[in-house]
């Protein structure tokens, strides 16, 4: 799921879903409203924050609006992510971010103990989450603070169960392409951040409802999950336009099986579960 080129591709799709997305701004609040009471209590302005795997900039943005104190480094694989990302700062007249195409496992644009905190909002795309953690500790400085969330999987996951019912009931045997490494349950995070080396390590269940209009619906064929399995299922021309038009087919009618999708054609998952984990490097 760590391709630049599937990420670009999505890029416009995603940024027109975190958008409309109102239920995801207690998610990057509370972000926000986490990491600057530690930088507050525990570091010196001005203070240094990078944000890995930001896509078009958030939680990035919170922040920034948040505390004034701070410089955040808005980072991610896909160029065409960040670029959408400074023309939304631009917009927004944020002026303490800065933007830099890097990949979330590989920060060698950066010196050892570089940033007071690193946040990441995307951490269940990380293809080896144990690289990822060890070179976020690398740029913290001492008692530099992580945070970052993952999906729930299953019951607790509503949308990304849809898409792989979506999936399985078109390919059979089909799962969403997510990494094969179990970052969905607090136990197996809370051992990864262990064996890089963190200490003070908590989580907290989070539920985010999401709420999807029509068009961010159609959207979804876009969203890398879907679109990774299309352009291996269908070449590029019309037979994908038809796979994918499939695909939009099923995940309404499995949508409405499961009560998920509304007569206005909106579809509400009530029950979207992430894990929200924190930890210092010693």
């Amino acid at each position: 799921m760590n391709s630049a080129d599937t990420w670009n591709r999505g890029a416009k799709a995603y940024q027109r879903h975190i958008k409309g997305s109102a239920p995801l701004g207690p998610v990057y609040q509370h972000f926000a409203t986490d990491v600057a009471a530690h930088l507050q209590a525990t570091c010196t302005e001005p203070y240094r924050v990078l944000d890995v795997a930001s896509a078009t900039g958030e939680p990035a943005f919170t922040l920034a609006d948040t505390l004034a104190g701070v410089h955040v480094t808005v980072t991610d694989i896909a160029e065409t992510m960040v670029e959408l990302a400074e023309k939304e700062g631009c917009d927004r007249n944020i002026r303490n971010a800065s933007f830099q195409v890097a990949n979330g496992e590989d920060l060698s644009a950066w010196s050892d103990g570089t940033f007071d905190a690193v946040m990441c909002a995307s951490a269940i795309f990380m293809m080896d989450a144990a690289r990822a953690l060890g070179e976020w500790k690398r740029v913290l400085k001492p008692g530099g603070y992580v945070a970052f969330s993952t999906w729930q999987l299953g019951e607790k996951h509503q949308l990304s169960g849809l898409v792989g019912a979506t999936m399985a009931r078109i390919t059979p045997g089909t799962r969403p392409p997510l990494p094969t490494q179990d970052l969905t349950k607090p136990e197996p995070v809370e051992a990864l951040l262990q064996a890089a080396g963190f200490e003070d390590i908590h989580y907290r269940d989070m539920n985010v409802p999401m709420h999807l209009s029509p068009s961010e619906v159609e959207d979804l064929t876009e969203n890398p999950m879907f679109s990774i399995w299309i352009e291996k299922n269908a070449p590029a021309g019309p037979e994908r336009e038809a796979f994918s038009a499939c695909a939009l087919k099923t995940l309404r009618a499995v949508a409405h099986e499961r009560s998920y999708l509304k007569d206005d054609g909106c579809l509400t998952c009530p029950v979207q579960g992430l894990l929200y984990f924190t930890a210092l490097k010693p």
